[in-house]
């Protein structure tokens, strides 16, 4: 049932990028419509990252720290809402529990100040995480691992961002390694 699951969900994101990326054509869009992601394309992160399962947070913790860098490298404009298109790269580590995600993302903004006068954005990506997970069930070795992830974050301003990330790596060594990734950053 996981395996269908994480089939569906990695079909619908890809479906969604697709679509974002055929529906959106260059255009123009008013100033204040430009997201954050946009206007300053480099995002340093710093927050927790939550194991989702058992396995994991017994050969770490329940809390690990998480870095991130994120780069936009494409930006689509469609009906004064703006797309675009990022790299992340991550370190997620804790004592016997190290993943590296490195990501392609789609973040679709909200536009406007929609979300208590700040704007929103969401999206989701594809990407390699490679991942070490020290325990007495597994082989201890570092692999390499397809996954994929969602984001919803909003814009707290010119500079700074807070934003939930779930990673969804597919198994390492029959155990789940994914979970939820909360961090604060600043644009540049």
């Amino acid at each position: 049932m996981i395996r269908s699951l994480s089939h569906t969900l990695a079909g619908l994101v890809g479906v969604a990028a697709v679509a974002g990326a055929v529906l959106a054509v260059p255009g123009e869009a008013r100033a204040q419509d430009i997201t954050n992601g946009i206007r300053k394309p480099l995002a340093l992160k710093l927050g927790g990252y939550v194991p989702s399962s058992v396995d994991a947070r017994r050969a770490s913790s329940d809390l690990v720290l998480s870095f991130e860098a994120e780069y936009t490298i494409q930006t689509l404009f469609y009906r004064n809402r703006a797309s675009y298109t990022t790299l992340a790269v991550g370190i997620l580590g804790g004592e016997d529990l190290n993943i590296v995600p490195v990501t392609l993302n789609q973040i679709f903004s909200s536009g406007g100040s929609d979300f208590f006068g700040k704007q929103y954005y969401f999206g989701g990506g594809l990407g390699v995480y490679s991942v070490d997970l020290n325990s007495p069930e597994t082989s201890g070795e570092r692999k390499t691992l397809f996954g994929i992830n969602a984001v919803v974050g909003l814009d707290l301003g010119q500079n700074f961002l807070a934003e939930i990330k779930y990673h969804y790596p597919f198994d390492y060594d029959r155990k789940f390694v994914g979970g939820f990734q909360l961090m604060a950053g600043v644009r540049f």
